[in-house]
């Protein structure tokens, strides 16, 4: 599971995107839509046991625009929970 912390206007989505099919394989118009949990938003993946898979988060606008989260990509090793906050 990934959650992270982002305040969003209206219409506004997280979103995640990687190097697995699940996560759009780097293709933001495949990303993957995270769920708004109060102030956190969240994902629960399916990924392969011991994955080592690069990740970031995307916002997208009411109008489709797409942001991509600032800094390097963010790495992802399976695990029953992993937590991280857009940057």
């Amino acid at each position: 599971m990934l959650t992270g912390v982002a305040a969003l206007a209206a219409g506004e989505q997280v979103l995640v995107c990687g190097g697995l099919p699940a996560l759009g394989d780097w293709d933001p118009t495949n990303a993957t839509a995270m769920v708004a949990d109060g102030d956190h938003w969240r994902i629960t993946l399916v990924v392969p046991a011991g994955a080592d898979v690069a990740f970031k988060f995307l916002r997208r606008a009411a109008d489709g625009t797409m942001t991509w989260e600032a800094g390097q990509n963010r790495p992802l090793v399976a695990a029953p929970r992993v937590d991280a906050t857009w940057r």
